[in-house]
């Protein structure tokens, strides 16, 4: 990526109305004549974080983005950016999220859910599918697979886990996967990682193994032809995505609420980027 130069284009505020046209959304992506790599997706995350850069509240009362994006508060303007989001799923050939978005989201499924975003990916767009993959990247397998998600019979789901992460998942389902569902093992380095392992390029699990972000990247491009992925995963995962030059857009919805770096738990909320203490708002 040497030579590239970054560009910034707030374009939310350009819209006074929550429901944007498809053609809006199309412009808004702008995704013709883009170079999709041969040994990876073409990809792009679409996040809303609060002023002091959170991204999950990590309250029961207040599950996932909604309450990130003040879609709770009559008038925010929330409705563009979900709208905005299920535009992107609609460009997807395959979206990526995380066991943990699925354990604290009971109805989480990444695919659009306005019948105009359908069509326009169908007939417009001319993707082979109605809805685009979803991939569940799980290092532990703690998954239920009698989640929302996994009852959907026109999504086709990926399970992307460990060894011992695949074991857990087959033996919660008897060896009965759900309908279009498979799992994809990905190869696992001791958590010391190899001599010059860039430790960015890989996940965690709570096994302390990694997975490396480029093999997962790969087999997406080669083995199941995804040309364009969305990334709806967590900050964690973005931000690693990032890091290793694997993510070619990063779209950013600010909402204006300041919530703290920590729930009423105590935990630390997850931030998109993890900054240094000087420059957090406190």
């Amino acid at each position: 990526m040497e030579g590239f130069t970054p560009v910034v284009q707030p374009r939310i505020a350009e819209w006074h109305n929550e429901f944007q046209s498809c053609e809006d959304i199309s412009e808004f992506y702008h995704l013709n004549g883009v170079s999709v790599p041969e040994d990876r997706p073409y990809a792009w995350s679409m996040t809303v974080s609060t002023l002091d850069g959170v991204i999950g509240l990590l309250e029961s009362r207040a599950p996932g983005g909604k309450y990130v994006a003040l879609g709770h508060v009559p008038g925010s303007g929330a409705g563009s950016d979900w709208r905005l989001l299920n535009g992107g799923w609609s460009f997807a050939d395959a979206v990526l999220g995380t066991g943990a978005m699925l354990r604290e989201e009971a109805d989480a499924t990444w695919v659009p859910g306005y019948d105009d975003l359908v069509v326009f990916r169908t007939d417009v767009l001319q993707r082979p599918t109605k809805y685009p993959m979803n991939v569940v990247l799980t290092g532990t397998g703690d998954v239920d697979l009698r989640h929302a998600l996994f009852s959907n019979t026109a999504v086709r789901k990926l399970l992307v886990t460990t060894a011992a992460g695949k074991v857990r998942l087959e033996a919660s389902c008897g060896g009965q996967l759900p309908p279009e569902t498979s799992i994809e093992v990905m190869d696992v380095l001791p958590a010391n990682g190899n001599p010059g392992e860039s430790r960015p390029q890989a996940l965690r699990d709570s096994s302390s193994d990694v997975v490396d972000y480029a093999g997962l990247m790969r087999l997406l491009r080669t083995k199941y032809g995804v040309r364009y992925l969305d990334v709806s995963a967590g900050g964690r995962t973005i931000a690693a995505l990032a890091h290793c030059k694997l993510l070619d857009e990063l779209r950013l919805t600010i909402a204006g609420q300041l919530v703290g770096t920590t729930s009423t738990l105590g935990q630390s909320r997850p931030l998109l980027f993890n900054l240094a203490p000087s420059v957090q708002f406190t």
